[in-house]
Order: C-alpha cells, then sequence, then structure tokens
C-alpha cells in the first residue's frame, strides 16, 4: 500500500493528469458544446500544455509552491472562466502545502478541501448547481473518510475517484444555476457537467498512479 509520495513522483503524477486530460479534449469539447461553447477540450489543452512547460522550472520547489504556480501556468495560456478556477483552486491548494515535499493522505485531504472552498468562493455556486464543485465536493469528502477510517493514500484516492465519477453522473439530470450554462438552462438538462467531468478525470488519473506509482 502507499501512503506518500516524493516530490519526484508527485511531477510525475502532474504529468500523469496532463496526460488523461490532454486525451480527453474531444470528449470535454462535445459535452461543452451541449451546455456551452465547446471549447472546454481546447482550454483544457492549451492550459495543460503550459502546466508541462513550467514544471522543469518547479523541481526545486515544495509542492505547495508547484500547486499554486502550475494553476497559475495553466491559467496564463488559457484564460477563461475554468483557467481562472483551476488557478484560484490551485493557489489555495497550494497555501496547504507549503514548505511540504512529500504528499500523504492527510495533505491531500487538506489540499482537497481548500481547492473546493476557492472554487466556491470565487464562483459562488454550491453542489447541486450541476458545476465541478459537484465532483469536487464528494472527493474531498471521501478523502476525509478514508482518513478517519486509517486508509492508505492509495486506497483513498480510489474512493475519491469514485466519488467523484458518482457526482458527474449525479449531474446528468440536472439543470445548470451557475455560471454560462445557466443562461440555457434547460438545454444542460439530460448532460453531464462538463466541469465535473473534468475532476472526474483528473482523480481517476490520481488513483490510477497510486496503483503504480513511479520510482
Amino acid at each position: 500500500m502507499t501512503n506518500q509520495l516524493s516530490k519526484q513522483q508527485f511531477i510525475q503524477l502532474i504529468l500523469q493528469i496532463l496526460d488523461r486530460l490532454e486525451a480527453s479534449a474531444d470528449q470535454l469539447n462535445r459535452l461543452d458544446a451541449a451546455v456551452g461553447d465547446g471549447d472546454l477540450g481546447v482550454t483544457i489543452t492549451l492550459g495543460s500544455k503550459a502546466v508541462r512547460d513550467s514544471l522543469h522550472s518547479l523541481a526545486d520547489q515544495d509542492l505547495g509552491s508547484i500547486m499554486a504556480r502550475a494553476g497559475m501556468a495553466f491559467n496564463s495560456a488559457a484564460p477563461s472562466t475554468m483557467g481562472a478556477l483551476m488557478a484560484i483552486g490551485s493557489m489555495r491548494a497550494g497555501r496547504e502545502a507549503r514548505g511540504a515535499h512529500q504528499l500523504d493522505l492527510p495533505l491531500l485531504a487538506r489540499a482537497a478541501r481548500a481547492f473546493e472552498s476557492a472554487i466556491q468562493e470565487k464562483g459562488q455556486a454550491s453542489r447541486g448547481d450541476k458545476t465541478m464543485l459537484d465532483a469536487l465536493g464528494p472527493a474531498a469528502d471521501a478523502l476525509e473518510q478514508a482518513l478517519t477510517e486509517g486508509k492508505s493514500l492509495e486506497q483513498a484516492t480510489r474512493d475519491a475517484a469514485n466519488a467523484a465519477n458518482a457526482g458527474v453522473e449525479a449531474t446528468i439530470p440536472l439543470k445548470a444555476k451557475s455560471g454560462r450554462a445557466a443562461w440555457i438552462t434547460d438545454r444542460t438538462a439530460g448532460q453531464p457537467d462538463p466541469g465535473a467531468t473534468v475532476v472526474s478525470i483528473i482523480w481517476q488519473a490520481i488513483a490510477d498512479f497510486l496503483d503504480h506509482p513511479s520510482a
């Protein structure tokens, strides 16, 4: 069982997340086209490339700086609602990881909750509004529950991935109440929320990495 990641492993984890996001660009464009502009996959691709390019200069930084600067790099390359949310969420999560050089479950749980809180404040939304919060919140809940139950980091991230996926499924019948999608609220029913889908992809990538962490 895996209970912590080194900084090198954390960077490899970020790269795996970026790979998954970039591979999902067409899917995200299709989902976004049903409820919005149809360019979420483009945003994700541009932002992911910027994060990838920034990582070589962050190798000597602590985990908090890596998180925060990665989010800022994403937003600089892909200025958008998603870019702004990624930046503010990553910066808030980075505060929890300030000075840390290893990632364990208590830190991940605090960072996930901080990310959710930042998105909630920035977006002025709540769970049930058909936003990325519908996946962020359940994932953070799952991590905290796993921590209480004494589970390993590996087990906890799988629980978080499952919770995020369930959160995406729960958005399908909902009508959007927040953001640009709220302008076409009736059209959003019957479609999974694209932002929540991004969160689910990220957590699935994290859980898969923890199943077989690189050296």
